[in-house]
């Protein structure tokens, strides 16, 4: 049985070097998470303003957005006044 040589239909990669399709998808992911973490931080000061929970579960949301709430109170310039903005919003 002969062997067939594998095709390339692209630049040739290096060992241990990502597909370039989850690189891609990477450079999306990451930011996009970032976004989606921040914007969500103003509902949820909504929702525990709004409703009882139990002490265990607010704690758990207080120490997830423990970095918004460190610009909150020391985010320079205007990293600082919209993320102080944003919990003026959904207060």
């Amino acid at each position: 049985m002969s062997k067939v040589p594998p095709t390339i239909s692209g630049p040739l990669k290096k060992p241990g070097q990502p597909e370039p399709r989850v690189a891609a998808t990477l450079w999306l992911a990451i930011p996009l998470a970032l976004a989606v973490y921040a914007l969500s931080w103003g509902p949820s000061i909504w929702v525990v303003h709004r409703a009882s929970f139990p002490d265990w579960i607010v704690q758990k949301m207080i120490a997830f957005y423990l970095p918004m709430s460190w610009l909150h109170e020391n985010g320079p310039g205007p990293i600082g006044e919209l993320v102080r903005w944003w919990a003026r919003f959904w207060q």
